[in-house]
């Protein structure tokens, strides 16, 4: 992974959560550093073996692992992290 695509993710890890590895967004439910959703966290989950159940109740590296799987799957960082466009070049 390039740096670019590393700072793209501290970034966004910033602008979602403020660096917070657990922390959930009352409005939408998402959790953790990158504030992802449960139900697509859960479907990372049958794909990336150990994963806990919720963001929240994940490490950093699993985290970041996750995070990681949908940046290579989805060939960049869209639609997951659409909304921070500040950290998109």
């Amino acid at each position: 992974m390039s740096s670019e695509v590393q700072e793209t993710f501290s970034c966004i890890a910033y602008a979602e959560s403020r660096d917070k590895l657990v922390d959930t967004n009352q409005q939408t439910g998402a959790q953790g550093l990158y504030q992802i959703q449960v139900w697509l966290w859960q479907y990372a989950r049958q794909f990336i073996p150990r994963i806990p159940p919720t963001p929240n109740q994940a490490t950093r590296l699993q985290q970041d692992i996750v995070a990681a799987w949908f940046w290579y799957r989805n060939g960049g960082f869209l639609p997951e992290w659409s909304s921070d466009s500040q950290c998109l070049s």
